[in-house]
């Protein structure tokens, strides 16, 4: 067969492009994290480009986790998976946590020091009796190993249970667990050792010197809730979060070992899922031996069939906001590259100059077209292998050459038998992958005789190859070809043979292929097809697989009834308020509300429209639906309570605080559910906070605790912890606050919510700020970022942003605040949300006015008091009051200072804050300062700093002394310096060099001089 004597074709034409990848390969090598994305249209060789920088990436000890995006596949993350799991790393991906059922320390002599085991536990004590002492046996080996081959970490398995045995200096830490191993339980482990040092490593064997261990080790992998094998909180965002950060943990400690290249095939098939964990990992390995590779069809990615932004490109403009990626983008091959190609794939041989010309042209230099023409032109005769040579038969312009892709392949297909090409075409409807177990089944072929035909296809035809009992096509376009000739009908009733054949092969573990069979039941526009795919759609909301969940339900819609439908319409609202699409999300609640079949439902969708307009800031319409939600439903339901609550949210954010305590409290009194009046006692302490009563909110946010604790609600606890944590500090009672902020902190550790804890560290940097500690409170802002940036959570980054931008101010660098105030507006603006773009719009005012220019302070103010008004947010316009006195009043333009104060300070105390009202006082003594009313200045300026110094507010206590004395050096009063002095030392303090170089200024030698007695 002359097919014997084509060559394996060697890489050709891509020299710069394999160079440039290498020096990518290099810097991840040196801890440089880099994804790299390689496109160019189909055929033009990006899968084995990156397989010949792979080979190299072997070669050098790296471990390569590859899979490809398949364009049949409705799974999320189904590439990931299959990536992980042929690198033996399948626990990565495990969704549920593990269950320590005990936790022992042994020494490097194997000898058991302190151990704790789950009392609820199972497990045969002999059992544990004889794991317990094979574990020191291989402690004890481990250790005679260190220094050789002998490793960190070693996992066991011993029965039905597993054993993670950590070692660290003279000490290891083993847990036997059921279930799979986390990186969260093998970092805590780790961590857990690093604490004890080498505190035990001389330990006399006395067990009462190390009962603390024994407690600790209690506390940390059995009672802490975090090891229980579930989840605290069902909460499918935090899943989603604890699983893409299981990833980076364990993908962090084997790139440790050797450097890791995640290789992601043809993404322009990739889920949703799959390209926002490439993006978590993108943006958190920047410092580690992990790269990311990817390849897309660009002709693929213009937009998807409903004429949207595809996924992929509205993902990769994502990622060149933050500067992740850099592309490679593969061109043609010229004519000579092209001679080169076919002269490694045909070796001696003898063809002219017009023979390469004409393939060139014709093919267009994609070498696909090449090979593939190649090989039909010696299939058919028109080249043939005599003697040893490759030779043209017949003239170069009598080749009946085909001119494109489609013609290349589909005469190669025709090549094959009646019996050949039908099995071809039903794997084409199966997939790019297939197995002969579903083949046999449709076709009704004996399983040997499909093998065989399978066989004889791959040697004699090349279209397809093996591995592991697995199939797939040698290349997407030869199954594409072949699916699109087969003719509508024909094609859906193999689609529906197909999916029958699944449910019944996979009777017993159904659930494990419910996107598979939705998958082909929808492409046979089968009925049956909405039940998989609303399953489908339930299994990636659990999994906050949002974009999955909206596919799924948007196809099942077609396929199902009304009753159905509603339950979908309220879904996709859900769905799409969730991930900020409000518009579509409303569409869908008003769908649902068409073919609501009762009251209650159309209540129900009513206050969902009320809670995302509440979400937008549109008060007025939220309030209209929550009305409208309450005329449907009798007095005693418990959805009539919820509204109460949502009508309470929304009257405290408004300021109508009277009408939020009364619609609080109406919540409790209708409903017996303990929720419900958590809820409510947590929105009357809410709402006390706000209006500064902190007695009273101090007393129901106590009672929400209270339920909270009852109905063992963690998510709720953390909620009243941190707002609890709030009232102290506006107390100024610091250590109470830190107190309760800590004890949030340590509910949402337990419940595994990062996003919460960046926001708690937000909170703890607040604080520091307040208590005039600014390098403390930058350290808790940068790492609130951290974390924010980490998991992507817009809004809490552009908060951190925000206060870090204050920071600066504060250290005298405004430069460096405008560009935080900056790119916290950018984000600001990109989600939306106008309350945090009101705020820093002043700030960026603010600071302006610190530089002097008072146009743009003035332009800056007005645009947050525009933003403040229409969202009628009383907080950002009281801000917006004192910026407009301090502007005008440095322009001179007194009257306007005073009335703009006025409204400040009337503000503050409708609001009831004493810390507003603390900065209304301060407005107002300023402007009556410069305006040379002593007096009033003085009398206004000392209770702002009598507020604050019981407030224990030392930054704002610092500022009020250097206007007073200001104030007092205005008017001749040697009192200034004893004020000045005080505000100094405070300043000082806390690295507040704004004001430490305004008061030097003040002095032309620099110093203040000390104060007379």
């Amino acid at each position: 067969m002359e097919s014997e004597n084509i060559s394996s074709v060697e890489f050709v034409g891509r020299e710069n492009e394999f160079e440039k990848l290498n020096e990518i390969i290099k810097d991840v090598e040196n801890l440089k994290g880099r994804m790299v994305l390689i496109s160019g249209e189909a055929g033009i060789g990006k899968t084995r480009l990156v397989s010949e920088v792979l080979k190299e990436a072997e070669k050098r000890n790296f471990k390569i986790l590859g899979a490809k995006c398949l364009s049949d596949s409705f799974e999320p993350l189904f590439p990931i998976k299959e990536a992980l799991k042929n690198s033996d790393l399948g626990h990565l991906i495990y969704e549920n946590p593990p269950r320590v059922l005990s936790a022992y320390l042994i020494n490097d002599a194997g000898i058991l020091v302190t151990g704790v085991e789950r009392n609820e536990s199972s497990m045969d004590p002999d059992i544990f009796a004889s794991m317990l002492q094979a574990v020191a046996s291989f402690v004890q080996d481990s250790f005679s190993m260190m220094g050789k081959e002998g490793k960190e970490l070693n996992i066991l398995g011993y029965g039905d249970y597993r054993i993670i045995i950590q070692h660290s200096g003279k000490m290891s830490l083993a847990a036997v667990i059921e279930g799979k191993e986390s990186e969260f339980l093998i970092e805590d482990m780790k961590n857990f050792l690093l604490e004890i040092g080498d505190a035990l490593d001389s330990w006399s064997g006395d067990a009462e010197s190390v009962t603390p261990y024994k407690f600790k080790l209690e506390k940390r992998f059995i009672k802490s809730g975090k090891y229980d094998g579930k989840y605290l909180v069902e909460d499918p965002k935090i899943r989603q979060e604890n699983l893409f950060d299981n990833i980076l943990l364990g993908l962090k400690r084997i790139s440790g070992e050797s450097p890791v290249i995640i290789f992601m095939d043809d993404l322009q098939w990739a889920d949703p899922s799959t390209l926002n964990l490439l993006h978590y990992l993108a943006r958190n390995t920047t410092g580690d031996k992990i790269g990311i590779i990817g390849t897309y069809r660009y002709e693929d990615v213009i937009q998807t069939q409903d004429g949207k932004v595809h996924p992929l490109r509205v993902w990769m403009q994502n990622l060149s906001r933050e500067g992740l990626f850099e592309e490679i983008k593969l061109n043609r091959l010229d004519l000579e590259e092209t001679k080169a190609l076919i002269k490694k794939m045909l070796k001696n041989s003898k063809f002219n100059e017009e023979f390469y010309s004409k393939i060139h042209r014709e093919t267009g230099g994609i070498p696909l077209y090449v090979l593939e023409t190649v090989k039909l032109m010696v299939e058919e005769g028109s080249i043939s292998f005599e003697n040893g040579t490759w030779k043209i038969c017949g003239k170069v312009e009598n080749l009946g050459m085909p001119k494109k892709i489609y013609d290349v392949i589909q005469r190669r297909i025709d090549r094959l038998g009646e019996e050949d090409r039908e099995i071809m075409e039903v794997a084409s409807v199966v997939g790019e992958e297939f197995t002969t177990d579903i083949l046999s089944n449709v076709l009704g072929m004996r399983k040997i005789e499909l093998l065989k035909r399978i066989n004889y296809i791959e040697k004699r035809h090349m279209l397809i190859s093996s591995h592991n009992r697995t199939y797939k096509f040698t290349h997407e376009k030869i199954r594409e070809v072949l699916y699109d000739d087969i003719i509508p009908e024909l094609r859906e009733e193999y689609h529906r043979a197909i999916a029958e054949t699944m449910e019944e092969l996979h009777r017993e573990d159904v659930e494990e292929y419910i996107e598979d069979i939705g998958y082909h039941y929808y492409r046979a526009k089968d009925r049956r097809a909405g039940r998989y795919l609303i399953l489908a759609g339930d299994r990636a909301m659990r999994n906050y697989a949002n974009e999955e969940a909206v596919r799924f339900y948007e196809r099942a819609i077609e396929f199902i009834d009304n009753e159905k439908k509603f339950e979908i319409y309220r879904k996709l609202g859900d769905i799409y308020a969730i991930i900020g699409k409000h518009k579509t999300s409303f569409n869908y609640y008003f769908e649902a509300l068409k073919i609501a079949k009762n009251e209650e439902e159309m209540a129900e969708i009513k206050l969902k429209i009320g809670n995302l307009y509440e979400k937008r800031g549109e008060y007025e319409e939220a309030m209209k639906n929550y009305y409208e939600a309450l005329d449907y439903l009798p007095e005693d339901s418990v959805l009539r309570a919820g509204v109460y609550n949502s009508m309470s949210v929304a009257e405290n954010r408004r300021g109508n605080y009277e009408e939020a305590i009364k619609y609080a409290q109406r919540a409790i009194e209708i409903s017996d559910d303990e929720r419900v009046k958590e809820r409510g006692h947590h929105n009357i302490g809410t709402t006390y906070l706000s209006m500064g009563n902190y007695e009273l909110a101090l007393k129901f946010l106590n009672k929400a605790i209270e339920i909270g604790k009852k109905i063992g609600d963690l998510r709720l606890l953390s909620a009243d912890y941190n707002n609890i944590g709030v009232v102290y500090r506006k107390m100024g009672k610091i250590d109470e606050a830190l107190k309760y902020y800590e004890m949030s902190l340590e509910v949402v550790k337990k419940m595994g919510d990062i996003g919460e804890m960046g926001t708690i560290y937000n909170n703890i940097g607040i604080i520091h700020y307040k208590g005039g500690n600014l390098e403390k409170a930058l350290e808790y802002f940068q790492k609130s970022l951290e974390i924010h940036q980490k998991i992507g959570d817009y809004y809490g980054s552009c908060l951190a942003l925000h206060n870090i931008g204050g920071i600066y101010v504060d250290m005298g660098e405004p430069k460096s605040a405008l560009e935080y105030f900056r790119r916290s507006l950018d984000i600001s603006k990109r989600i939306g949300d106008k309350w945090v773009t009101a705020i820093t719009y002043s700030d960026i005012g603010d600071t302006y006015r610190e530089l002097g220019n008072l146009d743009k302070s003035l332009e800056f103010t007005r645009k947050s008091m525009e933003i403040a008004r229409e969202i009628g947010s009383k907080d950002a316009l009281f801000y917006n009051y004192v910026d407009l006195s301090r502007v005008y009043t440095l322009r001179g333009d007194f009257e306007s200072g005073i009335e703009n104060g006025r409204k400040a300070l009337s503000l503050a105390k409708e609001i009831g804050s004493k810390a507003d009202i603390m900065e209304g006082y301060q407005a107002m003594g300023i402007v009556y300062r410069e305006m040379g009313d002593f007096k009033k200045g003085e009398e206004y300026l000392k209770k702002a700093i009598e507020i604050s110094k019981n407030l224990k507010m030392n930054l704002e206590y610092a500022k009020a002394l250097y206007e007073l004395g200001l104030l007092y050096r205005k008017k001749g009063d040697k009192r200034w310096i004893k004020t000045m002095n005080e505000a100094s030392s405070i300043f000082e303090k806390s690295g507040i060099l704004l004001y430490i170089r305004k008061i030097k200024s003040l002095l032309g030698n620099g110093k203040i001089p000390a104060s007379k007695k």
